[in-house]
């Protein structure tokens, strides 16, 4: 049975687009930012700048540069899928609000923040040690 049919059987869609070459997208933000720029205007807002002039105000994740993008590029299985997910957050202007939503709702897999599972792992067991020291004194 094709895999086709062993989805459409049950009643799942599966999701065929393509997804952007992270290298591509990368170099079009660059072009962006430079035509922002060059217009006086700042590429890279705080998301604080652009809820307070957006009428309509988004969440942060309406902000992020993976809005609309594959969900199943960020949860990656090999090294080559790390690497990808976390150039296009490298890119993103919500990246520090994103890695701290996992960090505070412990969120075990994927990629978030530009951060990998054991990397939020170490920040979270750094955050730790911080305060465990900082109470001792």
């Amino acid at each position: 049975m094709g895999l086709e049919n062993f989805s459409s059987d049950r009643g799942i869609s599966l999701r065929t687009e393509s997804v952007p070459d992270p290298g591509t997208y990368a170099q079009e933000q660059k072009v962006a930012a430079l035509a922002l720029q060059a217009q006086g205007l700042d590429p890279y807002p705080s998301i604080t700048d652009v809820q307070q002039s957006d009428p309509n105000p988004k969440t942060w994740e309406d902000l992020a540069a993976c809005f609309g993008l594959n969900t199943q590029d960020f949860f990656p299985t090999s090294s080559p899928g790390v690497d990808s997910a976390k150039q296009i957050c490298n890119q993103c202007p919500v990246r520090q609000e994103c890695l701290e939503f996992a960090l505070v709702n412990r969120i075990a897999h994927g990629i978030w923040g530009g951060a990998s599972e054991r990397e939020r792992q170490r920040i979270l067991r750094k955050r730790r040690e911080t305060r465990t020291s900082g109470n001792q004194g």
